[in-house]
């Protein structure tokens, strides 16, 4: 089973809930006259933004799971081995001006390995399918 995210790697570096906290920022720094410390603070800004990942896609084969992401720029690949792997679904609420989103976690030893949020573009729904198929059980919501 493959499940693809809706959105794409370059529209999520522009869009982000987190802009529209820092963009009445940087506008105070810019139109204050404090200009140069808005300069260090648009870098941590892109900075952040950059060393972020983006999920494209996740695949269950051949007793690997894998999952093709984006990290500076250039496609990357990760694989796990589904023996010894777990898959949790947590459900986030950080602020009442935002709707909650879902995070699904690689758990491998009881250590997060790898982190897939539904904000770049996957559904609750298409997570529990996955983690149904991951683990040949069926889930309810």
């Amino acid at each position: 089973m493959e499940i693809n995210a809706s959105g794409d790697y370059y529209r999520y570096l522009i869009h982000d809930e987190k802009f529209f906290f820092y963009a009445p920022l940087l506008s105070f720094f810019f139109k204050g006259g404090v200009w140069m410390l808005s300069i260090p603070f648009l870098a941590y800004i892109i900075r952040s933004k950059i060393i972020c990942t983006f999920t494209n896609s996740m695949k269950i084969d051949g007793g690997q799971l894998t999952i093709n992401y984006m990290k500076f720029f250039k496609p990357r690949e990760k694989s796990f081995p589904i023996a010894g792997t777990t898959l949790e679904l947590h459900n986030y609420h950080d602020d009442a001006r935002f709707p909650s989103y879902y995070q699904l976690a690689v758990v491998i030893n009881k250590k997060t390995k790898y982190v897939i949020d539904s904000r770049e573009g996957f559904t609750k729904e298409t997570l529990l399918s996955f983690m149904s198929a991951f683990s040949g059980a069926t889930f309810y919501s």
